[in-house]
């Protein structure tokens, strides 16, 4: 996110670290450099997708948000609608077409945003899963 609250998508492009910082206090033919102790950082360098959007600032602060993992088309339900199976691993309760529900076993993939991607049987797009309130 851009100082403006503004925010467009990017690539990282390199990870390094920090420049130095300058050197002060020299004067006519002498060096006078003080050195102290500070924990070093990397920069990272991030190509915004439009330039356009992120203004002329130069070392302006701004927010970035990294995604490790992606995934499209997958079935993703909130975590809250997992539940703990006594033998191991998770299950979710399915509403089936008579309106009952049915516990079914499921495999867990990528977690984001409060949703989880899920696979199983009977899972398939406009299933209704049971969410814990």
């Amino acid at each position: 996110m851009l100082s403006s609250n503004a925010s467009t998508p990017g690539t990282a492009v390199a990870v390094g670290p920090a420049p130095p910082a300058p050197s002060s206090g020299s004067s006519a033919g002498t060096s006078n450099t003080t050195s102290t102790s500070t924990p070093t950082s990397d920069v990272l360098t991030v190509r915004p997708d439009r330039p356009g959007a992120t203004g002329t600032g130069d070392g302006v602060p701004v927010q970035v948000s990294l995604a490790t993992q992606s995934v499209r088309g997958v079935l993703a339900v909130p975590v809250t609608a997992l539940l703990a199976l006594a033998g191991g691993g998770y299950g979710v309760e399915i509403v089936t077409g008579s309106g009952a529900d049915r516990l079914v076993g499921v495999q867990t993939g990528i977690y984001a945003g409060g949703q989880v991607a899920i696979t199983g049987p009977g899972i398939a797009a406009g299933v209704k899963v049971v969410v814990a309130q």
